[in-house]
């Protein structure tokens, strides 16, 4: 393998390493950018108020 050579693969794995971390990275922040979105639809079904006659807890028994 000449030097040229060796140098270009080098500079190929090292974009590929960078590329796959830069990747890595965008997904995460993605992922806690959108993750926290369902959360408040979560707090209202759990805290929604119960219907009138309603005389079952959340636990399923019966008060």
């Amino acid at each position: 393998m000449t030097r040229s050579a060796a140098r270009d693969a080098i500079l190929v794995t090292g974009g590929r390493i960078g590329f796959a971390v830069l990747w890595f990275l965008a997904g995460t922040l993605f992922w806690l950018a959108v993750a926290p979105l369902p959360l408040p639809l979560t707090m209202v079904a759990v805290h929604a108020p119960e219907l009138p006659g309603d005389d079952w807890s959340w636990a399923g028994t019966r008060r």
